[in-house]
């Protein structure tokens, strides 16, 4: 099975394979079969060289594109910062999905409970992003929390 096939096996069962440190990751784990995922391994040096490549369709915007774009989104003090990881996954996919018809405040926007929300309200700083789209961006949490809650006596 050739690199390419391996990364769609891996999407036909519901998994993304993502680069997190220089590794190949699969998100969710657990999500393919033992036998896929030792065939990941093994190709790993070529599918991360599959996926690090440069997408075709997204050319690297323009300085003038860059300027336009940081005039559209006004600065508030009021919003919190964006932490610097939050950032520049966002600036990596700005290009992309600036040329598919996503505003500047669906991007940028921090304050979460504001409307519109936007994607540097949601995304955490261990979070990857997917696929974008003209639809969606796709957003893989890759960090698992526990919450305990617990019922204290008076």
């Amino acid at each position: 099975m050739t690199p390419a096939e391996l990364i769609n096996q891996a999407q036909h069962y519901g998994a993304r394979l993502l680069i997190v440190g220089g590794k190949l990751a699969v998100a969710p784990p657990g999500r393919v079969p033992p036998d896929l995922k030792s065939r990941l391994r093994e190709h790993a040096p070529e599918i991360r060289a599959l996926l690090t490549q440069p997408s075709p369709a997204a050319p690297e915007p323009s300085a003038a594109d860059r300027a336009a774009w940081a005039r559209e989104v006004t600065p508030n003090s009021r919003q919190p910062l964006i932490p610097p990881e939050v950032r520049r996954k966002i600036e990596g996919i700005e290009g992309e999905a600036r040329r598919l018809g996503w505003p500047a405040e669906l991007l940028w926007s921090a304050g979460f409970w504001d409307c519109p929300r936007g994607l540097a309200a949601v995304l955490d700083e261990d979070d990857q992003i997917g696929a974008v789209t003209p639809d969606f961006i796709e957003i893989v949490k890759m960090r698992r929390d526990l919450l305990r809650f617990q019922r204290r006596a008076a």
